[in-house]
């Protein structure tokens, strides 16, 4: 018998090893696809929550309020709660930015 070829069961060996390596490398691929998505909205969450904060201490609207970003930026949501602290004519500000149920919170001290 000749022997300058490959049997089938080294075939079947050589492909089991290999799809067994693509199925890691897709399984991998999409992991790392999730993580930069996640990242991606995590970053447009804290900037939208900077921009937010700073848009109501300018226009001095500091209660209690809730809301969207409009239609640029669809299921982000952002809810702020005030407090007042310890010190007299300062308030505690909490922007919780949320988008897809995870939440950031951004806290900020102001004086009244």
């Amino acid at each position: 018998m000749d022997k300058r070829g490959f049997t089938l069961i080294e075939v079947m060996i050589a492909l089991a090893v290999l799809s067994g390596a693509v199925a890691i490398l897709v399984t991998s691929f999409n992991y790392h696809l999730n993580v930069a998505a996640r990242s991606s909205r995590e970053a447009v969450s804290v900037v939208l929550g900077l921009q937010k904060m700073e848009e109501l201490k300018l226009e001095g609207r500091l209660s209690s309020l809730d809301g969207g970003f409009g239609e640029g930026f669809p299921g982000y949501t952002w809810e702020l709660a005030s407090e007042d602290t310890e010190l007299k004519g300062v308030k505690r500000l909490e922007l919780k930015v949320g988008h897809e149920g995870s939440f950031f919170s951004l806290i900020s001290f102001v004086r009244e």
